[in-house]
């Protein structure tokens, strides 16, 4: 509910006022990757060091495609705020894993901690944020920027055997999934927040060249597949509690950018200049009505 009533109060401050504004409207491709996780580490199961392949290694991450769709509305000729709709694909691979908690969390890991097959993941990233953008050269075509963004993203993600042949020789089909096809559960709600840095090239009267990259923090600790657990000292092996920790992504974009009115950025000649228009034609009637009645 939160996270609902967060994302309604963005939607009123960024166009609570838009009609009469001048709108553009951003189209892009993005790539990004996982990076890391943030936060403390992992009270660890006794037997994850002792168990673990001492030759592991971590996942590799690949670069996949996504895409994004925003509406701006220029707030001063500096300042710009928008809403966008993102879409972002996250995956890896580790051929050679150690053993995790998750490994020997029974709740969650069909198979047990005998994991040593090479392992991938598969996540989805949808997200509604809102962005503000401080232009440093508004009046030039070469045009860069600072950006910051908050919002709500819906995560869902697969985490298996990288050879299939394992998922039907352990009989299972994941070893976690949620909000997939896999899954019964929905989709995961996270809050996401970041910074970034981009560049305008405007080479047509409404139209840009918009290329961007950021580093955005994911309130959620299955961007990776593998949701994250403290083992419990106290208590009999076996025992966790989820340790959420937050993701670190960073992702590039290109794409572009068509405003409304030809002149890109927003001020009172954009705002009006169809108004301007009616009233120099009023202005002329008016003249042309006053000269007759004067003869």
């Amino acid at each position: 509910m939160n996270h609902k009533f967060l994302l309604t109060i963005i939607i009123i401050l960024l166009f609570g006022n838009v009609f009469g504004q001048t709108l553009r409207f951003r189209l892009s491709a993005n790539s990004g990757m996982f990076l890391s996780e943030i936060g403390s580490e992992e009270l660890n199961h006794p037997l994850v060091g002792l168990e673990s392949n001492p030759n592991s290694t971590d996942f590799t991450s690949d670069n996949n495609l996504g895409a994004e769709f925003e509406i701006m509305v220029p707030v001063t000729l500096s300042i710009e705020a928008g809403i966008e709709f993102a879409y972002a694909n996250f995956s890896g691979y580790n051929n050679l894993p150690p053993m995790y908690n998750f490994n020997y969390n029974t709740h969650f890991n069909p198979i047990g901690p005998a994991i040593t097959e090479a392992l991938i993941y598969e996540t989805t990233v949808i997200s509604i944020l809102g962005n503000w953008r401080f232009f440093m050269a508004p009046k030039n075509k070469f045009n860069p920027y600072l950006k910051i963004f908050a919002g709500i993203s819906f995560i869902g993600t697969d985490y298996t055997f990288k050879d299939p042949f394992y998922s039907v020789d352990y009989g299972v089909g994941v070893l976690f999934a949620r909000g997939t096809l896999n899954s019964e559960k929905p989709k995961e709600m996270a809050f996401n927040y970041g910074t970034g840095i981009g560049i305008e090239y405007q080479f047509l009267s409404r139209f840009a060249f918009n290329v961007g990259i950021s580093a955005s923090i994911i309130n959620s600790d299955i961007i990776d597949g593998r949701p994250n657990f403290d083992y419990l000292e106290n208590e009999a092996l076996g025992n966790f509690n989820r340790a959420n920790n937050m993701a670190l992504v960073p992702q590039a974009s290109i794409g572009l950018v068509y405003s409304a009115i030809p002149d890109k950025r927003y001020n009172k000649s954009n705002k009006t200049k169809s108004r301007r228009v009616k009233s120099r034609k009023t202005l002329r009637n008016k003249k042309s009505f006053q000269f007759f009645k004067r003869r």
